[in-house]
């Protein structure tokens, strides 16, 4: 068992894990001062009361939180939320957009096809969802 952790040496322990959790992120790994003493080891969280350690905890707490868009209880902010939904909104467009798109080339292809006097029935078949059943009844 090695050493324990005092001082500036513990300080610095913190600072880096602090650090470590706030660019894993909140679902992650999240910042409380139990999950901290668990991952240092230490017998004491009273570790915590003195000096700015508790404040830099608190602190780095607030900053993960403010950047998962959580408010101080885990609870999703009503503007970000917002703007969620307005970003997703806008991906449903724009995905709506390009399945239209999709729509009207695959249009032309069957015209295209039938205009060629191609069985477009038996071309299409493979894109049928139930094309597997199809198929084992056949018997060639």
């Amino acid at each position: 068992m090695g050493k324990k952790q005092r001082g500036k040496n513990l300080d610095i322990q913190i600072e880096k894990l602090l650090q470590e959790m706030l660019e894993k992120g909140f679902k992650a790994a999240p910042i409380s001062r139990a999950i901290i003493q668990r991952k240092l080891d230490l017998k004491s969280r009273s570790t915590f009361l003195s000096g700015d350690r508790a404040y830099r905890i608190d602190q780095a707490r607030k900053q993960q939180l403010e950047k998962a868009g959580l408010t101080s209880n885990n609870k999703p902010k009503r503007k970000q939320a917002e703007e969620r939904i307005q970003t997703l909104n806008e991906e449903i467009k724009t995905l709506n957009a390009k399945m239209e798109n999709l729509i009207e080339q695959f249009t032309q292809v069957i015209n295209g096809l039938h205009a060629n006097g191609l069985e477009v029935e038996k071309l299409l078949l493979p894109l049928r969802p139930n094309y597997s059943r199809y198929r084992k009844g056949k018997s060639n």
